[in-house]
């Protein structure tokens, strides 16, 4: 994620000091920033001190990352699914393990294996 120009506690003072009265033509003036910048931080942040918006942001970031982790273990299983050629029928998987582990042990010991 890009990081932000603003940290939390500057989010929330500029925000104090929005609903403190200030002219929001100057206050954005001055934090060279947009209209809209301050009213998505006023729906995102308002109400909140810094270490409100600080533990926000930390837990948006964890939930990112463990969604990410998700979708990956998702894709790894439908990756081993399809190798294996699994609909479903684990049963299926497991007896074919055990024929290889039959004919490993068979090539081991110089006999043929006989289907």
């Amino acid at each position: 994620m890009r990081k932000s120009r603003f940290t939390e506690a500057h989010i929330t003072a500029v925000l104090r000091e929005s609903a403190a009265g200030a002219k929001t033509s100057e206050l954005l003036r001055r934090h060279e920033m947009l209209g809209q910048t301050r009213y998505s931080w006023n729906w995102k942040y308002g109400g909140m001190n810094a270490s409100k918006a600080t533990r926000l942001k930390a837990l948006e970031e964890e939930n990112h990352r463990l969604k990410r982790f998700v979708a990956d273990q998702a894709l790894i299983i439908r990756v081993l699914k399809d190798v294996l050629g699994m609909n479903g029928d684990y049963r299926a998987v497991a007896r074919r393990g055990q024929l290889c582990r039959e004919q490993r042990r068979a090539r081991n010991t110089g006999r043929r294996y006989a289907w």
